[in-house]
């Protein structure tokens, strides 16, 4: 069987074990590349040498080591598959397994974050929504998925703790990366100046759900089907 045919039929079981849409597409390619890099041999041809070889040389192309984290484990897969239906293919525990290297997060620094708040320090509607996103995106570290999830029953559910005279608030925001229900919410903090544009922005929210129909009119911060952008 051409290596092609087989990545084929192994999408089909994919598809049939209703994997995300997302592995699928990513698998997918990153078969696609390593049959082309073969030239498309019959699938028990292909031997670790030629697996080996492929990332090495990827890695000599100057791929980054955490761009190969993915397409090493779908080909491991894929063997792994075709190896416990009986056919006589590579052993896939040979392959190779590629950690992920830790990447320090990108921070904005105290004079990018100043000219990112200058460029919505207006009064229209997008300048004062921008505005409230930005300070709880600093003030909170939360992800952006984190963010739009935020709903907009933070006004009656936030919380307000004084401490020596400053004041912190929160909230419970659904996290994307537990993968136990037990642990999918998690409270999250901001301060005065935050909390002073997210109140402008609520207030100011009607006038902008007003321009279109909303998407998600129960959402926080929200969008509109013709924004062009903003």
């Amino acid at each position: 069987m051409l290596l092609s045919d087989a990545i084929k039929i192994y999408v089909d079981h994919m598809e049939a074990e209703h994997k995300s849409p997302a592995t699928i597409k990513g698998y997918y390619g990153d078969l696609k590349l390593f049959c082309l890099y073969l030239r498309n041999p019959l699938i028990n041809l292909v031997t670790p040498d030629q697996v080996d070889l492929y990332f090495k040389e990827r890695k000599d192309l100057g791929w980054k080591r955490n761009s190969m984290v993915a397409p090493a484990m779908a080909i491991r897969k894929f063997f792994e598959y075709w190896r416990r239906k009986g056919c006589q293919v590579l052993d896939y525990q040979m392959l190779p397994i590629i950690h992920k290297e830790g990447v320090e997060p990108r921070v904005a620094s105290e004079g990018a974050l100043e000219k990112i708040l200058a460029q919505c320090s207006g009064d229209s509607l997008y300048d004062i929504r921008n505005r409230a996103i930005i300070l709880l995106l600093e003030n909170t570290g939360v992800r952006n998925g984190e963010l739009c999830s935020m709903d907009m029953d933070v006004v009656e559910k936030s919380q307000v703790i004084e401490e020596n005279g400053v004041k912190q608030y929160s909230y419970v925001i659904r996290t994307e990366k537990s993968r136990s229900p037990r642990k999918s919410h998690r409270r999250t903090f901001w301060y005065a100046e935050a909390q002073a544009a997210l109140e402008k922005y609520i207030a100011a929210r009607p006038k902008y759900a007003d321009l279109v129909p909303l998407r998600h009119p129960e959402a926080l911060f929200i969008s509109t089907q013709n924004s062009h952008g903003k």
